[in-house]
């Protein structure tokens, strides 16, 4: 037989114990959510920069095979993606650069055209919390 005093002490004890799951819950999933958007980010960078790579040198036969050997992230809340190739294009950078934006806002991102001379190096990715900018070195 369950005393008067010791009724509801179950039920108060879960109602604790689901509070304090959830609140894990909802810290764990807001990292979560921004590590995935970083990563899709700056997986469609790299497959863009790729891309543009691979155009280039089936339209250019004079071009060595160029690879992508690096991708950098830096910055909090204004991140910098620097996109590392294994030889430099500086007269293709443009090009570059318009297909990883490009791809990038093929996965839903926004695409913030700056500067007035149209141009891609002006451009930015922004989202919810974080404006991304693409530099190729």
């Amino acid at each position: 037989m369950i005393k008067k005093d010791q009724r509801g002490q179950v039920s108060a004890e879960i109602i604790l114990l689901v509070g304090i799951i959830f609140v894990v819950v909802l810290v764990i999933a807001s990292h979560v959510g921004q590590e995935s958007e970083a990563n899709t980010i700056s997986i469609a960078a790299k497959e863009g920069a790729l891309q543009a790579l691979s155009n280039q040198s089936i339209l250019n036969r004079n071009i060595a095979p160029i690879t992508v050997q690096s991708i950098n992230m830096t910055g909090n809340k204004d991140i910098t993606i620097q996109i590392k190739l294994s030889k430099s294009l500086s007269d293709q950078n443009e090009y570059i650069l318009s297909n990883v934006y490009d791809y990038i806002q093929a996965q839903g991102y926004t695409r913030d055209i700056g500067g007035t001379n149209n141009k891609s190096s002006d451009d930015k990715i922004i989202t919810g919390s974080h404006t991304y900018t693409i530099v190729i070195i």
